[in-house]
């Protein structure tokens, strides 16, 4: 049994649900099949994995129906019966997560028995509960269509005149807002995605939609104009006037947007500052500035974890701004905050340390950090060989120094067919720049003047701000 999709889902399930289905088995109301009740008590014993060896086929029968033969096909038939059970527990578990449907049902009960005064407590809770929803999000604009659909419904039947609105506009108008918000992020969605993978997505409407909305009402709707500015910013990408505005609409509407909302559009932020910050230092101070708010706020984390490339991003930030101190605590703070699905995680924060320490003119540190990585990820492999040359720099080990230039070049070439050539090129740069530097004497201005302007020019250098700062010293 231990492959079978009953064992897999209930894998998937908390220690709390796995008691709570066992009490979902045990009620009359659910199940009235006493071996059921057996099958999940002998199941429940080997949670939360379920690999026991006593899951196996024979053992489960044995267990089951004892001395008996049951049918060839006994125990598959059970489980199937088990399943379907868990199945409705998991939909009712869900169903009881959202108060406000299974109130919604209960009103339209009371509307078609003509039980009045149910009707009117039961819509009364319903409001109440509407207005304690935390969210704008899209769920917000449906409930609230349903809940104006249902009173319609209750005033075409029980109070119509024939002269009333009987909430018809009500209903126009939560329904222009639910499409609205949900459209504005679905086309948020794909532009973003075109982006990155070059898919080429059909866009019906979308510009008539956006000239319709500049002249509409509904951008006083909080949610419906921020995700307007987001369209508008994915589309107009080096427009600043459309980053500040959804910038400022997030600071100022956070509290009704839920925190995988605000961590997208906040992403949006992020993926566009390079298009309207052209210098790189105004860049950094940006992306920290967007940085700030997500780690108060905890929406930049994934089930209490931050994402690699995140963790990376914050610290390479903090390190060009030279946030030495708050990135230490940062790091303190963040010792076991990597998802622990990412097998280099430990090497990652390793990393992330030894730059510090190397900023912090610790080299012998350094070194201790970077002696302790397992360097199984090409890209730590390369990270670790540049913050060991410039250790070597710093500290005047020529015969380390030109080992290490030879051994990283011959590593490059090596490895060039496993990464992107932008990746292979922009680390033969650094190669030869940092070869080229340690070589230049100083006070030889010609030379170093020259050299700088290569290094300005490049493009993508890693650690250039490095290597300029050394190319000062040497003048």
């Amino acid at each position: 049994m231990h492959n079978s999709k009953l064992i897999i889902i209930l894998r998937s399930l908390s220690a709390s649900h796995l008691k709570q289905f066992r009490d979902f088995v045990a009620s009359p109301f659910f199940n009235k099949n006493d071996k059921l009740i057996i099958l999940y008590a002998y199941l429940y014993k080997y949670q939360p994995d379920f690999t026991h060896k006593k899951l196996q086929e024979a053992q489960v029968v044995k267990h089951i129906f004892g001395r008996q033969t049951p049918n060839k096909d006994a125990l598959a038939k059970l489980s199937s019966k088990l399943l379907k059970l868990l199945e409705q527990f998991i939909a009712y578990q869900k169903i009881a997560a959202q108060p406000l449907i299974g109130k919604l049902e209960l009103l339209n009960f009371y509307d078609q028995q003509n039980l009045t005064t149910p009707f009117n407590n039961t819509f009364n809770n319903i409001k109440k509960l509407q207005n304690q929803y935390p969210y704008q999000d899209s769920r917000y604009f449906y409930n609230q269509l349903l809940i104006e659909i249902q009173y319609s419904q209750h005033l075409s039947t029980k109070k119509d005149t024939g002269t009333d609105d009987v909430n018809f506009e009500a209903i126009n108008s939560t329904l222009d807002q639910f499409y609205l918000r949900a459209k504005l992020e679905q086309l948020c969605l794909m532009i973003n995605r075109q982006r990155t993978t070059q898919f080429d997505y059909t866009f019906l409407m979308k510009d008539k939609l956006m000239d319709t909305l500049a002249q509409s009402p509904y951008l006083q709707v909080p949610v419906i104009n921020i995700w307007y500015q987001a369209l508008q910013l994915l589309t107009q990408a080096q427009n600043k006037t459309h980053y500040l505005a959804l910038k400022q609409q997030l600071q100022e509407h956070t509290l009704i947007l839920a925190p995988n909302e605000i961590r997208i559009l906040y992403t949006y932020l992020e993926n566009t500052s390079a298009s309207i910050f052209k210098d790189a230092m105004e860049r950094y101070q940006e992306l920290f500035s967007l940085y700030q708010p997500q780690l108060q706020q905890q929406v930049i984390y994934t089930n209490g974890y931050l994402l690699p490339p995140i963790f990376r991003n914050i610290v390479t930030v903090a390190l060009r701004l030279q946030k030495l101190k708050w990135l230490d605590v940062f790091l303190i703070q963040h010792e076991n905050k990597i998802i622990p699905e990412y097998q280099d995680r430990e090497d990652m924060y390793r990393l992330c340390k030894a730059m510090l320490s190397f900023e912090q003119n610790n080299y012998e540190q350094t070194l201790d950090l970077l002696n302790t990585l397992a360097c199984d990820n090409i890209f730590t492999k390369m990270d670790e060989r540049r913050i060991r040359l410039k250790i070597y720099y710093e500290l005047n080990y020529e015969n380390l120094f030109e080992d290490l230039i030879n051994s990283f070049r011959k590593f490059m070439v090596d490895n060039k067919n496993k990464i992107a050539s932008a990746h292979v090129q922009a680390n033969r740069d650094f190669i030869n720049f940092a070869y080229q530097l340690y070589k230049t004497i100083p006070k030889q201005h010609k030379t170093i003047n020259l050299l700088e302007t290569n290094m300005k020019n490049t493009q993508i250098l890693p650690e250039k701000s490095w290597l300029l700062e050394k190319i000062e010293q040497l003048k």
